[in-house]
Parts: C-alpha cells; sequence; structure tokens
C-alpha cells in the first residue's frame, strides 16, 4: 500500500504535470507514458495503480474529504491567481530529505 501511495503523491496527483490540470491529476495515458528512469516502479503494472487511485479518489470525495496533494494545489491555484506570492518576503528555506523530491 505505501508504495502504490508514494506513486500517486509522486506522479499521478503530486507531479508539477499534474498542478494545472482541470481535475489535478494526469490521466491514465500520461501516467503510464512516464519513462521508467522517471518513475521505476509498477512499469508493467500501472494500469492497475491508476484503477486504485480512481477507487481511493471516489472514496475520498464521497466522504468529502481532501488529502496534501488537494491542499497544495489549491494554495497554488490561489497564488497563481494573485499573480505570485504577495506575503512576506522569504529570504531562506531550508529543505529537508531534497532527494525525496522526484521532479
Amino acid at each position: 500500500p505505501s508504495l502504490i501511495w508514494s506513486e500517486i503523491v509522486s506522479f499521478i496527483k503530486g507531479s508539477v504535470g499534474s498542478l494545472d490540470k482541470p481535475d489535478g491529476c494526469l490521466t491514465i495515458d500520461e501516467y503510464t507514458k512516464l519513462g521508467k528512469k522517471r518513475s521505476p516502479n509498477f512499469v508493467g503494472s500501472r494500469a492497475e495503480v491508476y484503477r486504485i487511485f480512481l477507487e481511493y479518489e471516489r472514496v475520498r470525495k464521497s466522504k468529502s474529504m481532501y488529502d496534501l496533494c488537494d491542499v497544495v494545489r489549491h494554495v497554488y491555484a490561489g497564488m497563481k491567481q494573485m499573480g505570485g506570492y504577495v506575503g512576506v518576503p522569504i529570504h531562506s528555506s531550508y529543505v529537508d530529505e531534497v532527494q525525496d523530491f522526484t521532479e
């Protein structure tokens, strides 16, 4: 289960390519066409992973729930609508576990 969740939040729903999508996720075609170097897991069974993702989304929406990807997308859309970040200037940022970023 945790590998499939990682696939969802790293590629299907949490990738840069999913941010501007109307529904916030890659299509099954886009997901299955990801290169093996970029996304080495589940190369032969991505259709099944995507089916599990769709079921997760169905259950999540039926319970009016949201996940971290939904929150990030909401913040991103709001900032984009305002023309970018308009808050207090950020002079530096510390990022731990930067190797976990896939893009």
